[in-house]
């Protein structure tokens, strides 16, 4: 890999990290020898996006079968609620609107533990303490300027090495003795759904909600397109979100076979959309972590991402990613001007796709 996020700022992002456990030992020192009582209600925290809380799904797992009797909730952003629809693990998916008062109200006295994975910043941190849950742990590595919390009895030990998020995730809750017995993603549909969609088809995936230069070329995609539909006797299918589908329709227009545009479904029909593909092919965003969570055979997009962090958690899943050239910077927007301009994606050629599908399962 060519710069990992730099290696002066990936080094000093790991030692921030260690200076930020260090620290809080020191002015925390007498909350870190609480005891561990064996935990009747759970609270999981996850406030990030569509792929964070999906690879949350080995955690709750993980913390069911190691207390079954244990009524397990997960706090997650009021966007994200139908992600974990479903999961028999889970006893109440909770909406947070970020009113930190009315949550802290909400939660007080409920909960004998408290697990934040991402992220566990200050206020979440202070939020679950005021709600005088008893034992708090958290927190998975975040970036560079983000938040690792406060007032938590266990945080994670700091660690150089580079993880796939579902072990980054697992690292919080072996701080009390809870380990994974089978390490798989897990997702459901509501069977009430109906989805209009061709009877073969697969999915592609160009658009990401928080990060535009992770985006392939709409050219590209096009052909890619036509060429699998002649090649496979199927049709395509883009999703998205409602605002992407002028985006999308760019690549429709391309296209000289056809590509059905199914841009702003609801989060439960995406997922069913995603099921029912023959194959998916996304970019970096929350797509191959769906497709993933079925088993769906996936062909990954990486540019500004990092695979070795993020790449769909399946057995049946290839990552097309250039090593050779500026790559995994894990910014939002590319910072390179004129001819290099999003150069990790634009590297990425139409037979380097062509050539992970056909390798599929």
């Amino acid at each position: 890999m060519v710069n990992r996020i730099t290696p002066f700022k990936d080094v000093l992002r790991n030692s921030l990290w260690f200076i930020d456990y260090f620290l809080d030992y020191t002015y925390m020192f007498p909350f870190k020898f609480k005891r561990f009582k064996t935990p009747k209600r759970i609270l999981i925290v996850e406030l990030k996006f569509i792929g964070d809380i999906i690879a949350a799904t080995p955690t709750i797992r993980a913390l069911k079968e190691k207390f079954p009797d244990a009524e397990i909730d997960i706090l997650v952003p009021e966007s994200m609620k139908d992600v974990l629809y479903g999961n028999p693990n889970i006893n109440e998916i909770l909406p947070f609107d970020y009113d930190f008062k009315k949550w802290t109200n909400n939660l007080k006295n409920k909960y004998n533990l408290a697990v934040i994975l991402h992220n566990g910043t200050f206020q979440i941190s202070k939020m679950l303490m005021k709600a005088k849950i008893p034992f708090r742990i958290g927190c998975t590595k975040v970036g560079f300027s983000e938040n690792r919390g406060l007032f938590l009895h266990r945080k994670t030990f700091p660690t150089y090495k580079i993880k796939h998020k579902i072990d980054d995730n697992l690292d919080v809750v072996k701080t009390i003795g809870v380990y994974s017995k089978a390490k798989f993603l897990e997702l459901y549909v509501d069977k009430k759904i109906k989805m209009k969609s061709p009877k073969k088809y697969f999915v592609i995936h160009n658009t990401s909600r928080h990060a535009q230069n992770r985006e392939w070329l709409p050219e590209r995609f096009a052909e890619t397109v036509d060429i699998l539909n002649n090649e496979y006797k199927t049709e395509a299918v883009i999703t998205g979100m409602k605002e992407d589908y002028e985006s999308n329709e760019k690549i429709v227009k391309l296209c000289k076979s056809k590509l059905h545009n199914l841009s702003g479904t609801s989060m439960k029909e995406f997922f069913i959309i995603i099921k029912n593909a023959e194959f998916v092919i996304s970019i970096d965003t929350s797509a191959m972590h769906v497709a993933a969570g079925f088993n769906i055979p996936v062909v990954a997009l990486f540019g500004a991402g990092t695979p070795e962090i993020w790449h769909p958690y399946s057995n049946n899943y290839r990552v097309v990613f250039k090593n050779n050239v500026h790559t995994s910077c894990m910014k939002s927007n590319c910072y390179l001007k004129g001819e290099r301009f999003m150069e990790c994606m634009k590297a990425i050629e139409i037979n380097d796709v062509l050539n992970a599908v056909r390798s599929l399962k």
